[in-house]
C-alpha cells in the first residue's frame, strides 16, 4: 500500500470532497492501492470494506470511535472496534449463489452505485437482482419475499458487505444493530487531518511568511516545534 504524505492527503481530501460518499471510498481506496477505480467497481462488498479497514489500520491505527442514540432512551452510546479484528472478519463462502433456479454473482460497489438514485426501496432491490443476475434466460417474480430471500442469501455468501454492530445501553438494557459504514469512519479521519494539516499550514505561512509547501515539507517533529513558538 502506498503510504500517504500531508500533501497527498490534502490532494485527496479537496477531490473527495466534491463526491457522494461511496465515490469518496472507491477515490481513497484507488488511491492508496494505486490501482483504478474502475478495477475497484467490480469488487464484491465485502472485499471493497476488507480493504478500506486495512488501509484504515495502516494510515490511523486499528482504534474506531464513534457514537450512536440509543433506541430506547436516546442516550448516547459511545462505541469502540477495531478496524484490525474487523478485517480479519469471515470471508464470503462463495461468488456465485444459485436462486430460483439462476445464478446471481455477489453484489460490488458498482451496482450500489447504479442504484443510488432509486428513490423507492423495491424498485432498487429489482434493480440490483437483475445486475446481478447472471444470464438473461427466463425471468424472476421481484415480491417482497423474493428480495427479502436473495438479500440474505448474497449476506451469508458476502459477510463484510454489511457490517452488523451489537449494542446494548448500559442505561436501559435495550439492544439494537447497527450498520457500520467504513467508508464514513474513513472520510471522517481523512477530513480531520486534512483541517488539522491546513490550519498548521495558515499558522506557520502568516507567523514565518512561509509558503503552504515550505511547510508541509518539514518534519512533524520540526513542525510541532515551529507551531509552539508561533503559538507560545
Amino acid at each position: 500500500m502506498h503510504v500517504w504524505g500531508d500533501s497527498e492527503v490534502l490532494s485527496l481530501w479537496e477531490a473527495a470532497s466534491r463526491v457522494a460518499p461511496l465515490d469518496r471510498g472507491l477515490l481513497t481506496l484507488a488511491t492508496a492501492l494505486e490501482t483504478s477505480r474502475a478495477a475497484l467497481e467490480q469488487w464484491p462488498i465485502g472485499r471493497f470494506n476488507r480493504a478500506l479497514l486495512e488501509v484504515f489500520t495502516d494510515c490511523f491505527g486499528p482504534g474506531l470511535q464513534g457514537v450512536v442514540n440509543c433506541a430506547g432512551c436516546g442516550d448516547m452510546l459511545e462505541v469502540a472496534l477495531n478496524a484490525r479484528e474487523l478485517a480479519a472478519g469471515p470471508t464470503g463462502s462463495a461468488d456465485v449463489i444459485e436462486f430460483c433456479g439462476h445464478a446471481f454473482r455477489l453484489p460490488n460497489t458498482g451496482d450500489l452505485i447504479s442504484i443510488a438514485g432509486e428513490a423507492e426501496p423495491r424498485a432498487a432491490g429489482q434493480h440490483l437482482a437483475e445486475r446481478c443476475r447472471i444470464g438473461t434466460g427466463g425471468s424472476v417474480e421481484w415480491d417482497e419475499s423474493a428480495l427479502e430471500s436473495l438479500g440474505e442469501r448474497l449476506a451469508q455468501a458476502d459477510p463484510l458487505a454489511e457490517i452488523q454492530i451489537h449494542l446494548r445501553c448500559p442505561q436501559c438494557g435495550a439492544e439494537q444493530n447497527e450498520v457500520f459504514d467504513v467508508v464514513t469512519f474513513m472520510w471522517a479521519q481523512i477530513d480531520a487531518r486534512a483541517r488539522r494539516l491546513i490550519a498548521e499550514v495558515h499558522t506557520l505561512a502568516r507567523e514565518y511568511g512561509w509558503s503552504e509547501r515550505e511547510v508541509l515539507d518539514l518534519s512533524e517533529v520540526r513542525r510541532a516545534l515551529y507551531l509552539e513558538l508561533a503559538q507560545s
